[in-house]
This record gives C-alpha cells, sequence and structure tokens, in this order.
C-alpha cells in the first residue's frame, strides 16, 4: 500500500493533475451521467462535511483524461 500511494503520487505529480482538471473531469462524468453513486451518498456526504469529518476515498486507480 505504500508503494502504491508513492507511486500513484509520483504519477500526479508527473502528469501535472491540478485542482481546477480534477474538478471538470468530475462535473464532466456527472453530468453525462458516468458516475454513479449509490443510494443517499450525496447526502453521507454533506452530513461528514457539516459534522467536519473527513472522507477518504480509495479508488482501483487514477485515470488522466484531457478536459
Amino acid at each position: 500500500m505504500v508503494q502504491w500511494w508513492h507511486e500513484s503520487g509520483a504519477e500526479i505529480v508527473n502528469e501535472k493533475l491540478t485542482r481546477e482538471i480534477v474538478k471538470k473531469a468530475v462535473a464532466l462524468y456527472y453530468d453525462n451521467q458516468q458516475i454513479c453513486l449509490r443510494n443517499r451518498t450525496p447526502e453521507l456526504i454533506q452530513l461528514l462535511c457539516d459534522m467536519d469529518i473527513p472522507l477518504l476515498v480509495f479508488s482501483a486507480g487514477i485515470t488522466v483524461y484531457s478536459v
């Protein structure tokens, strides 16, 4: 897990992946309904935010798309 963390972090730096790029990519896929959240996930995320509880999401990998 530690090795994966360092390698994936290095790839993000190499690709110059910015917060703005991620926001655009998420908006693009969410608007096209290509991202499907489980029932009540938005409510859970909002509740965690309201209670100042951090949320960590693990993914099988990162794919960088030009947006």
